[in-house]
Order: C-alpha cells, then sequence, then structure tokens
C-alpha cells in the first residue's frame, strides 16, 4: 500500500498545476523589474487585458507632461523660435528661386505663426489630442505590423496577447516621458535620453538630430521588451524577434527621416 502511494505521488504522475495569472499591477511591475518571467507567466495563463491600464497611465502622464511643457517658457520660445528660423530661411530660398513672390512669403510665415503660438488654442489643442491620441495609435498600429511579420514568421500570433506585449512595454515610454520631461526642463529644449544630448543640430545638421532624439534609451527599452514578449508568448526565436521588431522599428526611422527632409526641403 506503501509503495503503491509513493508511486502515485512521483513527478511523473502529479498532476500539472497551472500557475496563477497575474494581477495587473503585477503584470505592470513584471514587464520592467523581470519581463522574461512576466510574459512566461501571461503564455500559459487564461487571457486577461493586460494593456488597458498602462496605455490609460501613459495618456495620462502625456497629457500631464504637455501641460508643463507649455508652461515652460524657455521650451516653448526656444523650440518655436528654430521652427520660425528654419521656416524663414525656406522662404527667403523659395524667393531668391522665384517660387514664391515677397507677399507671398509674407502670407505664409504670418498664417504659420499662429500655429507656432505656443498659447493658442490651436497649438494647445494639437499638443493635447496627440498625447491622448499617439499612445492608442502606437499601440493599435504596431499590433497590426507585428501581426503580419508573426504570420510571415509563422508564428501563431494572438492579436489579444500582442496587445498586451505592446501594451504593458508602453509603461516604458511613460517612465521615458517623465525623464523627457526633466531633462528638457533642464536643456530649456525638447531633450530625450539619447545621443542628441551631445550631438546637438548646430554639429550634425537638424535631420540627423532629429533622428538621434528618437534613439533614446527608453525608446530601445521599449523594443527589448516587445521582443522578450515574442520570444515568450508566441515562441519565436530570440533571434528572429529581435531582427523582427528592430527591423521594423529602423525602417520606420528611415522612412519618416527621409519623409521629414524630404518636406522640409520642399
Amino acid at each position: 500500500m506503501d509503495d503503491n502511494t509513493e508511486l502515485n505521488n512521483t513527478p511523473e504522475n502529479q498532476e500539472y498545476e497551472q500557475p496563477e495569472p497575474l494581477s495587473k499591477s503585477d503584470a505592470i511591475i513584471g514587464v520592467i523589474s523581470g519581463p522574461g518571467d512576466a510574459f512566461e507567466t501571461i503564455s500559459v495563463t487564461p487571457k486577461k487585458n493586460y494593456w488597458v491600464i498602462p496605455v490609460i497611465i501613459t495618456v495620462l502622464i502625456s497629457i500631464i507632461t504637455t501641460f508643463f511643457i507649455f508652461r515652460d517658457e524657455q521650451i516653448m520660445s526656444n523650440t518655436m523660435d528654430k521652427e520660425k528660423v528654419k521656416l524663414e530661411k525656406k522662404m527667403e530660398e523659395k524667393v531668391k528661386s522665384g517660387k514664391m513672390t515677397q507677399e507671398q512669403a509674407r502670407q505664409s510665415l504670418e498664417m504659420a505663426g499662429k500655429f507656432m503660438d505656443s498659447k493658442s488654442y490651436i497649438t494647445q489643442g494639437i499638443g493635447y489630442a496627440s498625447a491622448i491620441l499617439i499612445p492608442f495609435l502606437t499601440l493599435f498600429i504596431l499590433a497590426v505590423v507585428y501581426l503580419l511579420a508573426l504570420k510571415i514568421l509563422k508564428a501563431e500570433a494572438d492579436f489579444t496577447q500582442l496587445l498586451n506585449i505592446i501594451g504593458l512595454a508602453t509603461i516604458v515610454s511613460a517612465l521615458g516621458a517623465v525623464v523627457t520631461l526633466i531633462l528638457s526642463i533642464f536643456t530649456g529644449e525638447i531633450s530625450t535620453l539619447s545621443p542628441a544630448l551631445l550631438l546637438k543640430s548646430e554639429m550634425v545638421g537638424d535631420t540627423i538630430n532629429g533622428l538621434l532624439i528618437k534613439i533614446d534609451v527608453f525608446s530601445i527599452w521599449f523594443y527589448v521588451i516587445i521582443a522578450i514578449g515574442f520570444n515568450k508568448v508566441f515562441r519565436v526565436k530570440p533571434s528572429a524577434s529581435y531582427i523582427t521588431v528592430f527591423g521594423i522599428w529602423v525602417f520606420w526611422l528611415i522612412v519618416t527621416t527621409g519623409f521629414g527632409a524630404l518636406m522640409s526641403s520642399l
């Protein structure tokens, strides 16, 4: 009798115990402290909408940081002055080349000035609308793009789990927004924890500086977490996960930087 009891209690005969699902707060903390373990648990427990709370937190922090940036006269003045100088230079070039008359250039500058006034309802409306919409747009656009990429990789991707991976990673973006606000207040201009802190536009040009601003520590951290999520949740090989996630990001940076440079030259 004792022998049979001992046999039934061996690991081979014990029933597999499914781990407890993570609470939403534990998932948020876990994706910062140990994303591999957090996503491993998420992958083997019943699905939850983990993405909602971190995205809402990100939106709220974006609104708060936007509020403080609009209230900082030095930041807004430096930002708007740079844009005005670039626009005036562009108008002068168009007048010299005959593409525009002096009167047309003056009217264009006056029209643009209405959008460059940090105290105007239009400028602030655009700023706050961006703070609210961009986290949600980023979430769903990335989810669709990654879903297509994972299908190409023959991975069994699930849209809800994709939202969870990206949504949880956005909590890092929220932390980045706070750091950006602090750096911007100290430097007097919009700054990120990136090479652009050292390589100013005066040294490398506006296009390269704009690119470097986007390659900040928190953006890299954000995409590392997503790559870990692909590996743990969808069982994509680590190399394929990182190549897919960072490849898409690099492609996006090249496209947006090139498009920005093209628009500024028109």
